[in-house]
């Protein structure tokens, strides 16, 4: 059977056949063991090898979206096994997942294929729960001289471009509200990534422009962050969402995973009351004493800023006997990731006001600015 050509069947053979190995098995129990050679007959110990990166799938033990980067170990000319490293696509990705340089520029990333891996009209690596389809991208970015970029990207160049880019957004809820399209002069900058094989592309609005808040000073005393159950505070079961809340008329600060540096290192850390004081002596430091925990450079100033809304929400105590009791709360949201809420309560780790129903419907609006009270 391992030396047949198809002559003995009459076919004549068609080019240079390799002969194959014939492997008795005797004890059941082995069969796994040899069949895992197989594999070895068709290696070739000439070819130098590099890392061999996976589609994205569904880790089996709660890791989410991951990725295996594999490589196979050769000794003597043979093939001994695969060494492998799992990563989670959220530390793989959480540079460009968190990027925030305005409202219209963005990034994605594609493999070696074209297929998609990120981009802002897929869905986020911390929303997938089943293995993803991936798609061209080329059905998504369909700009008439994206053809230059693709053809550039998926041979693993680099190099810029000046496009008119199309951005899609939604109204609020995709399936009730529908969408709003902008288009806009961008720059694109793409550049491979080493060894995993993925190439990235920077889109950048022409006229994009930063605008920092000048350096606020805290009061000293003023910052109370949301996780409540670490604070020795007097609070109380909210009646509306079944958790935690404050009696009195303060507000309480959230952190989205982009307000931090290292967005995946929040993620994956138990905050603990330690953490917890950290946060709120550097929040209400007035001489700098105290060292960064962690936070982006501006998210201090939009702490002390968001704090003047307090000003223009009245205390339950000044609320109309007839309203306070249909306004479960008021908040404010900012883009880098703040989130000030009063009556102060807990929010899920996860919240994000960028990500809200609300957030998104004002990201989309035509006019610069957007306050929701």
């Amino acid at each position: 059977m391992a030396n047949q050509d198809g002559t003995l069947y009459g076919v004549p053979p068609r080019g240079q056949v390799r002969k194959g190995q014939y492997i008795e098995i005797q004890n059941p129990d082995e069969l796994r063991t040899k069949m895992a050679l197989y594999y070895a007959l068709f290696f070739d110990s000439r070819t130098k090898h590099s890392p061999k990166v996976s589609v994205p799938y569904l880790d089996a033990w709660g890791l989410g979206l991951i990725t295996t980067v594999s490589l196979p170990i050769v000794i003597n000319g043979q093939l001994k096994g695969v060494v492998g490293l799992d990563l989670t696509m959220i530390d793989l990705l959480e540079d460009v997942l968190y990027l925030q340089k305005g409202e219209l520029s963005y990034a994605f990333i594609i493999d070696d294929r074209g297929r998609a891996v990120l981009h802002p009209l897929l869905p986020s690596p911390l929303d997938v729960f089943e293995d993803p389809i991936l798609i061209n991208i080329t059905d998504i970015e369909r700009g008439a001289d994206f053809e230059q970029v693709y053809t550039s990207m998926t041979k693993g160049s680099a190099g810029t471009k000046d496009l008119t880019a199309v951005r899609t957004f939604s109204k609020g809820e995709w399936s009730l509200e529908g969408r709003v399209t902008k288009t806009f002069s961008a720059t694109y900058y793409w550049k491979p990534i080493e060894v995993i094989g993925y190439s990235l592309c920077l889109v950048l609005t022409k006229d994009f422009k930063q605008i920092d808040l000048a350096s606020l000073v805290s009061s000293g005393d003023d910052f109370l962050y949301h996780r409540l159950d670490l604070i020795e505070r007097n609070s109380d079961l909210c009646r509306y969402y079944n958790t935690s809340s404050l009696r009195s008329g303060r507000s309480t600060v959230k952190f989205a995973a982009e307000a931090f540096t290292d967005p995946s290192r929040y993620l994956d850390t138990e905050e603990t009351a330690g953490r917890v004081r950290h946060y709120t002596k550097f929040m209400n430091d007035r001489i700098g004493f105290v060292p960064n925990p962690g936070f982006k450079s501006d998210i201090r100033n939009n702490v002390i800023a968001t704090r003047q809304a307090e000003k223009y929400w009245p205390s339950f105590h000044r609320l109309d006997s007839g309203i306070q009791h249909w306004i479960p709360w008021r908040y404010i949201g900012t883009y880098n990731g703040v989130f000030r809420r009063i009556p102060g309560g807990m929010n899920h780790k996860l919240y994000s006001p960028s990500m809200r129903p609300w957030g998104v419907r004002q990201g989309c609006m035509l006019r610069p600015i957007a306050l929701r009270l």
